[in-house]
C-alpha cells in the first residue's frame, strides 16, 4: 500500500513590510502524488502544485524571465533516477518579456526508477520560482515512500497526455 506522501514547505519567505507583508505559503500548495508502479518496476508519481489566483510558476526552461525549477534527490533511498514528463506550458508576456510556465496548477509527472528491489523513499529539496506582481523563490521539502500498491491516478494520466512535447510541439518554439 502507498503510504500517504507528505509535503513540507521548508521556508515561507516574507516580503518586507513596505511591500505589503505576504507569506509565500498563502500562494502555493504542493504535494507528491504517489501514483502507481509499472510492470517494468518503475513508479509513476507526480509533483502537484496549486497556486493562488494570479500566481504562476515556471517550466523547465522559463524563457527570458523566470526561475527554472531544480530538484535535489540526495536524501532519497533506493532511487536510481527520476525522469520528468513536463506537460505543455503557456507563454506569458511579462511587460514585453516572454516567460514560459503554468497558471493555477501544475501536475508534473515523474517516472521513478528504483535502484533495487523494495520501496523507494523519496526525499527531495525543490527550488522554484512563483510570480504574481512580484517573483519569489520558494524552497519545498518533499518526502514520501513508494511501495507499488497504488492504482493509476486520473490526474497524473491527464498530465501525461499533455506531454512530454518538444518546445515546437508545445507551441513555444518561437520564444
Amino acid at each position: 500500500m502507498f503510504a500517504r506522501l507528505t509535503t513540507f514547505l521548508t521556508i515561507a519567505l516574507a516580503l518586507p513590510s513596505g511591500a505589503g507583508a505576504f507569506e509565500v505559503s498563502e500562494a502555493i500548495r504542493a504535494e507528491l502524488r504517489p501514483g502507481w508502479r509499472e510492470p517494468d518496476g518503475r513508479y509513476v508519481a507526480a509533483l502537484q502544485i496549486e497556486l493562488a489566483d494570479g500566481w504562476k510558476t515556471y517550466w523547465r526552461a522559463p524563457g527570458e524571465a523566470g526561475i527554472p525549477p531544480s530538484f535535489n534527490w540526495a536524501g532519497s533511498t533506493n532511487l536510481a533516477g527520476v525522469e520528468f514528463r513536463w506537460p505543455s506550458p503557456e507563454v506569458f508576456d511579462l511587460g514585453g518579456i516572454a516567460a514560459i510556465g503554468y497558471k493555477h496548477e501544475l501536475t508534473l509527472p515523474m517516472v521513478i526508477t528504483p535502484q533495487g528491489d523494495g520501496p523507494v523513499t523519496l526525499d527531495a529539496a525543490v527550488e522554484l520560482g512563483i510570480c504574481s506582481d512580484i517573483c519569489v523563490p520558494v524552497s519545498l521539502r518533499l518526502s514520501g515512500r513508494l511501495d507499488g500498491a497504488g492504482a493509476p491516478d486520473a490526474g497524473i494520466r491527464a498530465a501525461l497526455e499533455r506531454g512530454p512535447r518538444s518546445a515546437a510541439a508545445a507551441g513555444v518554439g518561437a520564444v
